[in-house]
């Protein structure tokens, strides 16, 4: 129950938030702090997709030699549809 409200005030607390960081200005050294986190969680997000990409590229690679073995045998004359002309 008490979850619910804490989620209902998130939405309105964070527009006055917003608001309240354009109208007032802020020193530099918070914004040079709020500038380092963005940053810092672009790149984090960037290495999470970039993993997840090395760990499942032997998924896509192995479902990938399999939809070209089944292509090449109704491709004519056995050619590899993988193979770019």
């Amino acid at each position: 129950m008490q979850n619910r409200s804490v989620a209902r005030l998130a939405v309105p607390v964070g527009v006055v938030g917003i608001v309240l960081m354009l109208v007032v200005p802020l020193p530099a050294a918070l914004l040079d702090v709020l500038i380092v986190v963005n940053i810092t969680g672009s790149l984090v997000v960037l290495a999470g997709w970039c993993v997840a990409g090395v760990l499942l590229a032997g998924c896509w690679y192995g479902a990938a030699r399999l939809t070209a073995y089944a292509a090449a045998r109704v491709t004519p004359h056995g050619a590899d549809p993988l193979r770019r002309p």
